[in-house]
């Protein structure tokens, strides 16, 4: 169950048509649901009741994947904290991201969130924002990609 070059295409094409947070967030957010969905389908034989015009939104199909026992504890986890980051935006289209909005989505593979925060915050330290990506944005993708990582060998596991 590797993960291709097609799927880190796929993946990291959600980043390379906008460095917006909100954007980047947001592309996340339905990337992540589109697998979720998939799952969804290669499930139930009547998927279309689930997810047809007025059928689950993201948090009813994120429950009901981890509910058949598809979505691991840590991996709900992390959703749920990108799906808190994209309500900030939500309700404040200029939110700032934080460190503390990262960290918890970083929580499924915590060492190695630790690495990729300390290594990228010491390079801050001595490289500041220059009006390219911050070492925050990085941190951001960093722990974003290993998300994804994770919910793409879940998609190639069951459907």
């Amino acid at each position: 169950m590797n993960i291709q070059d097609e799927d880190i295409r796929k993946a990291t094409s959600i980043f390379e048509k906008d460095a917006d947070e909100l954007i980047f967030v947001l592309r996340t957010h339905l990337f992540i649901e589109g697998i979720l969905e998939n799952i969804i389908k290669a499930k139930f034989s009547k998927h279309d009741v689930i997810l047809g015009k007025n059928g689950f939104q993201f948090f009813d199909k994120l429950r009901l994947v981890k509910a058949m026992g598809f979505l691991p504890k840590g991996v709900f986890g992390s959703v749920m904290a990108l799906t808190e980051l994209r309500n900030k935006f939500a309700h404040d289209i200029n939110y700032q991201t934080k460190i503390e909005d990262i960290k918890p989505i970083g929580e499924l593979f915590k060492e190695r969130y630790q690495k990729i925060e300390s290594e990228h915050t010491m390079r801050a330290k001595i490289n500041h924002h220059d009006g390219h990506i911050t070492y925050k944005n990085v941190i951001l993708i960093l722990t974003v990609y290993n998300l994804l990582g994770y919910m793409m060998r879940l998609e190639k596991q069951y459907v």
